[in-house]
């Protein structure tokens, strides 16, 4: 669609129809892109007035009506998502996704974070209240502490030793350690 910059004495005129401009008129643009047309009338010093014509206003957002109907146009079966990715989809995906991020493909590729950015990284690492804990099989954890509720049989920390196995445990390496230490005796021959 076809939009004109008309210039009338002292007036701008933005149509899609020249037969609007009242004569005598001068063409001053002519192009599909009405945001350039609009863009051109405001940059005009001497013109006073500016009479825009074209009802389709260009915004960045959608409006409240233009999101009920493209709601509406993808409801249901319109949906291109509808059942979900097949598994042909997911399979040429995975094809083209594998090792693009890979070696010299990688963005960060012989790069290093800046000393300021590893800062930052670490100071919002710190902010972050986390604790390990561990569950009675020994799985670990990294948990909030302020959400978390611990189950019973959980322990705050890394490790799942109880305090019997672990005075025991190392008691008892102690022990077979001495034991297997035979003194050195020199054979006589």
């Amino acid at each position: 669609m076809k939009y004109f910059l008309f210039l009338n004495k002292t007036e701008l005129w933005i149509v899609k129809d020249p037969n609007l401009v009242p004569k005598p008129r001068e063409l001053i643009l002519q192009t599909t892109n009405i945001e350039l047309l609009r863009s051109t009338a405001e940059k005009q010093q001497r013109i006073t007035k500016v009479h825009d014509k074209v009802a389709r206003k260009r915004t960045k957002w959608h409006t409240d009506e233009g999101r009920r109907k493209i709601a509406e146009a993808k409801l249901g079966d319109n949906n291109p998502n509808a059942g979900g990715l097949t598994s042909e989809h997911r399979a040429k995906i995975s094809r083209t996704m594998r090792g693009t991020r890979r070696g010299e493909n990688n963005p960060m590729y012989n790069r290093r974070h800046s000393y300021e950015t590893r800062r930052k990284m670490s100071i919002t690492q710190r902010m972050r209240s986390r604790r390990w804990c561990v569950e009675p099989s020994g799985k670990t954890h990294l948990v909030d502490p302020r959400s978390f509720i611990l189950p019973s049989g959980w322990l705050w920390g890394r490790l799942l030793l109880s305090c019997c196995e672990t005075c025991c445990s190392s008691n008892k390496k102690k022990n077979e350690n001495q034991n297997d230490i035979t003194p050195y005796v020199k054979s006589s021959v």
